[in-house]
């Protein structure tokens, strides 16, 4: 049976340490076996209370030579007393599990993340018309998009136990072929994906954590997505040409590598003739066009030239790389524009008549 609590005790100023003298001697019990102990002698006890008593009435009476501006604890001797007459009945087992104080701060160590390179990279997307959502979701850490009518896409997200890095181009399969061919990795029709190494091990649930934490797996992920923004730009704009040029009775047209649109006829009499259209890699401003033969074929291509009024063209073809000429170069283009895939798509359009009807027997 618990003690009641004397109320009146409160008013004994002894009370405080004759309670922790208590609490000591209960806890050595508990502690170690009875024999090895030995209790509080009266002596102590009463010298300690006599000490505690004059310094008591000498910082009551003011007589004290520090003016002490420190915050004091504060102590309910009426609690005190409770805990006294529970520690001396023995009852120490009914009392409630003391809840810890709560401090505001979390239990484990409050890691320290460095996460200024990333902010920066996302603010710069960002910038250049990137919608970016990042480390807002475990399931789907990153997601890149663009509202300007381009389709490309890059994300990340969780598969087959590992977390994997996935750029989209919708509805052409040879965007993530040709990401295949150069980076390795995964395809799915128009997506390419891979698992990065340095997040391999990382389980579902702990890629923020562990992103955030790793300036390596940071910078990795900077400069992947950098490369896949660049080649989803390079789709885009080429995409945009093959629209404009449409569709032709026995020509196949398709992106090759991102940037070069290739447009292909063939017949008995020359073979497989081409157009590639491409950006100059010497000035972005400009495209090229060049006309070949994929056979590689120097006399093929010569008959193309002359059947369709450029025989000029036919001591300019070359034959270090590719049996090719170069027909046409646009200038002063701005990329992803309507001006642009008109003009491109324009001159194509006049290239793939000709070679098609022009002088066919």
């Amino acid at each position: 049976m618990m003690c009641k609590s004397d109320r009146q005790r409160s008013s004994n100023n002894n009370v405080l340490l004759e309670t922790l003298f208590d609490v000591v001697e209960a806890l050595r019990k508990d502690l170690y076996a009875k024999d090895d102990i030995k209790t509080f002698s009266d002596d102590v006890r009463q010298r300690t209370i006599d000490n505690f008593n004059v310094a008591y009435s000498n910082a009551k009476e003011g007589n004290t030579d520090v003016n002490d501006n420190k915050q004091h604890l504060s102590v309910d001797l009426n609690v005190l007393s409770d805990i006294s007459c529970m520690l001396k009945s023995g009852k120490i087992g009914s009392m409630e599990e003391v809840k810890p104080i709560e401090s505001g701060l979390s239990s484990e160590k409050q890691k320290a993340y460095n996460t200024s390179e990333w902010n920066l990279a996302v603010k710069d997307w960002q910038s250049q018309g990137w919608e970016v959502k990042a480390l807002e979701n475990e399931d789907c850490p990153l997601q890149i998009t663009r509202n300007d009518g381009n389709p490309g896409k890059i994300d990340m997200g969780f598969y087959n136990g590992h977390y994997y890095l996935q750029a989209g181009y919708e509805g052409d399969s040879n965007f993530s072929r040709c990401l295949k061919w150069d980076n390795g990795g995964r395809r799915q029709y128009d997506l390419w994906y891979e698992f990065p190494a340095l997040s391999m091990d990382v389980p579902q649930g702990g890629f923020i954590d562990k992103f955030k934490s790793s300036i390596e797996l940071q910078q990795y992920i900077i400069k992947k997505v950098n490369y896949l923004m660049e080649v989803i730009k390079k789709e885009h704009r080429t995409i945009l040409w093959m629209k404009a040029v449409g569709e032709h009775k026995d020509w196949q047209i398709f992106t090759w590598y991102w940037s070069t649109l290739a447009c292909e006829w063939q017949n008995d009499e020359e073979g497989k003739v081409y157009i590639d259209t491409m950006p100059d890699d010497k000035d972005s401003s400009k495209v090229i066009v060049k006309l070949g033969n994929r056979a590689n074929n120097v006399e093929l291509l010569k008959r193309t030239l002359e059947r369709i009024g450029h025989a000029d063209k036919t001591s300019s073809i070359d034959t270090t790389d590719n049996c090719y000429v170069t027909i046409a170069t646009i200038d002063s283009l701005v990329p992803n524009t309507e001006a642009d895939a008109n003009i491109v798509a324009g001159k194509l359009k006049e290239l793939i008549k000709d070679i098609t009807y022009k002088n066919i027997k």
